[in-house]
């Protein structure tokens, strides 16, 4: 009997040992399974690679939003553009020179920040064309108040900042979450993408105004109408001098 009931419990347990083998089996393929999933419900790694240089930033941006790429094939279409470093302004700015878009940057700008900041300037090089228009109406003698003129040109920029959140709009699905100082140098309440509405443009431009911004229009103006003022000096030279030949 007791030879029985031991050969039983061996066989019992040997039993017991092959359950639990399948079972601690089942339960890894299953634990697997779940781990597979978590995995999948964990988000990757977001934001965007770090760049070396600010022209792998252009590229990369180029690739993931078609706004981007159709503004910055346009200004291809111009002369295209260069990244330079500026120390006169504290984040960036953008200009033509001798036929070609410049964005300028400072240093002080780093990952995202300065991402979302090469983007901005980009829309300005985009809408050179309407910056242009409004500085020859000056040139020529159409506008003659700075106040108008520095209001104008904001106004393109505040078109710019519409086009600059379409172009993270693009870029949020690779992004995953957009950081958040991609907004938060445009906008003192957003905490996150999805709360970033642009401003109202009265407060749009009273903060530009406030943050010295729009004083550098305003000394473009002068220039602008110095230019103005010279050729209609010059005008009046030639004029005489022919009038005094006849």
């Amino acid at each position: 009997m007791a030879k029985y009931l031991t050969n039983l419990l061996s066989s019992y347990m040997l039993e017991l040992q092959d359950r639990l083998k399948t079972r601690s089996c089942s339960m890894t393929k299953r634990t697997r399974s779940v781990l597979s999933l978590l995995c999948r419900s964990v988000p990757r790694s977001v934001g965007h690679p770090d760049f070396k240089s600010d022209e792998e930033a252009d590229r990369w941006v180029r690739n993931h939003s078609a706004l981007y790429r159709k503004m910055a094939n346009a200004v291809d279409r111009r002369g295209g553009y260069r990244f330079n470093v500026t120390t006169q302004f504290p984040g960036g700015v953008a200009y033509f020179k001798d036929g070609r878009g410049c964005i300028d940057l400072n240093e002080v700008l780093k990952g995202s920040h300065r991402v979302s900041v090469i983007i901005f300037e980009l829309t300005n090089l985009y809408h050179e064309n309407r910056h242009q228009e409004v500085t020859e109406w000056v040139r020529s003698g159409e506008l003659n108040n700075a106040a108008a003129f520095g209001l104008l040109h904001e106004l393109i920029e505040y078109d710019g900042l519409r086009l600059h959140r379409k172009v993270l709009l693009e870029l949020q699905p690779v992004l995953e979450i957009v950081p958040p100082n991609m907004i938060t140098w445009v906008s003192t309440t957003a905490k996150s993408f999805a709360e970033y509405q642009l401003p109202f443009v009265y407060d749009y431009v009273k903060a530009q105004a406030t943050s010295g911004h729009t004083a550098h229009y305003l000394k473009l103006f002068e220039t602008h109408r110095a230019e103005h003022l010279d050729r209609v000096h010059l005008k009046k030279a030639t004029d005489r001098s022919t009038t005094t030949n006849r």
